[in-house]
């Protein structure tokens, strides 16, 4: 008979991270030699040590949750590598269902595409929390006790040290609590609402996960304060959300303080300073619309030197993770030629509609102003109207500002002071500089 390997390899989402604990501790209790990256593998080394160590283990556990696959439309995403890097290596697939998940929930077919589409066809265990340690008595019994008739592969000095490393740290972390994987569980349930567009019910569970500990409902929680979504919005309750994840160092939250302090919103007294350094820290943790901002900050020397080669270099960044205000931001630098990239109405056309599709206002009124003077496309007034319309529904102050301008000169639409005056005023209201200056004027 075959031998029996006791090697896994665990694949989970870091917002999942207390399941991914309480797994391996449960493994390792029994046995089991189980890495997973607990602190974090450098993206550097993804080769060098996260597939080599797949190919070293008979068994890949795969962590799944009603969010973990969102982003494996993305060919560079890691949890779909790993999975693809799995089946490539004809590991011992179990997917672990976790907080609801079912294969036959209406999007997950969506996710479950191309090459990560065999995963449904896996044998899978479904882990309620209530029912934990019953579960992981099934998946050693039944789902890890059986031979493995491919080749293992031998990794590299480097990968099996930086394994060691992962089991230590692991192996020195708190036991996991019930509440924890409670937390989970609610955390999942108000994404899952957020998704259905219940913002109500998601700010309930975010709380109730956040009540307990849960650092990414906390960052959730600031969020939805500091926009009103499901509460009344509350700049002084999205600070104290923002600041208890910030400490533990989730990037959306230390983003969120970015906002607060640049000006976005209120809350805490304007400081570029100490907006550039939370966007800074949740640049560096990965946040996209903090490289971004950091972008901004930089074009314009807020907080830090004046320095367009820095912005284009952060827009760049954040655009490559498809950030709409990366993406709007380099239109502008290219369709200024600063920062080193040359003067080149053609490539802010390109990034211009980039953003656009993803929902950028600033974009669409910068396309808006392209088609008004001509730039990059023909002049057309009724395109660029168009355009400055659609900024202004997305509540962009400089697409209505624009807008209150064509209605002014009639250029696009019928001449009209009385709409000037209605989207100058919105335009003003979103804090544009042009809008209240042209609001003194009609005003005289």
């Amino acid at each position: 008979m075959q031998k029996i390997k006791k090697s896994v390899f665990l694949s989970y989402r870091r917002t999942n991270i207390a399941w991914a604990l309480a797994i391996f501790q449960n493994l390792t209790e029994h046995g089991f030699d189980v890495f997973f990256d607990f602190t974090g593998i450098a993206s550097g080394d993804f080769e060098r040590v996260i597939l080599k160590s797949i190919k070293a283990r008979a068994h890949f556990l795969v962590l799944l949750t009603p969010s973990a696959l969102e982003r494996c439309h993305d060919p560079n995403d890691w949890l779909r590598r790993e999975i693809e890097a799995a089946f490539a290596a004809r590991r011992n697939v179990v997917p672990l269902m976790l907080e609801g998940f079912d294969f036959s929930t209406p999007g997950i077919g969506e996710q479950l595409k191309g090459t990560l589409e065999p995963l449904r066809h896996y044998n899978a265990l479904q882990v309620p929390a209530a029912f934990f340690a019953e579960a992981m008595d099934r998946l050693r019994d039944k789902f890890l006790n059986i031979p493995l008739n491919a080749v293992l592969h031998p990794t590299s000095l480097f990968a099996e040290q930086s394994v060691r490393d992962q089991q230590v740290a692991a192996g020195s972390a708190p036991s996991v609590q019930q509440k924890e994987l409670s937390a989970q569980e609610w955390f999942e349930q108000g994404a899952r609402a957020e998704s259905l567009k219940d913002d109500s019910l998601a700010a309930n569970y975010y709380r109730r996960a956040a009540d307990v500990g849960n650092i990414d409902a906390m960052a959730k929680l600031g969020l939805i304060y500091a926009t009103g979504r499901g509460v009344p919005q509350d700049d002084a309750q999205a600070v104290i959300w923002y600041s208890k994840a910030a400490d533990d160092g989730n990037a959306l939250a230390m983003s969120g303080l970015g906002h607060m302090y640049f000006g976005w919103q209120g809350g805490l007294p304007r400081d570029d300073v100490q907006a550039a350094k939370w966007y800074r820290k949740a640049a560096d943790a990965g946040n996209a619309n903090a490289m971004a901002n950091l972008g901004l900050m930089y074009a314009n020397g807020r907080g830090v030197p004046q320095d367009d080669a820095q912005a284009v270099s952060w827009y760049r960044k954040a655009a490559d993770a498809g950030d709409g205000l990366g993406m709007s931001g380099l239109g502008y630098m290219y369709r200024g030629g600063r920062g080193g990239l040359p003067r080149d109405d053609a490539q802010a056309l390109i990034w211009f509609l980039k953003a656009a599709d993803v929902g950028n206002a600033d974009a669409m009124a910068n396309l808006g102003l392209m088609y008004a003077n001509g730039r990059g496309v023909p002049q057309d007034d009724a395109q660029a109207v168009s355009w400055y319309r659609k900024g202004a529904y997305d509540g962009g102050g400089v697409g209505m500002s624009a807008l209150g301008y064509m209605y002014e000169t009639g250029r696009g639409v019928p001449r009209n002071d009385a709409q000037a005056v209605i989207w100058y005023r919105k335009g003003a209201e979103a804090g544009n500089a042009y809008a209240v200056e042209a609001l003194k004027r009609l005003r005289r």
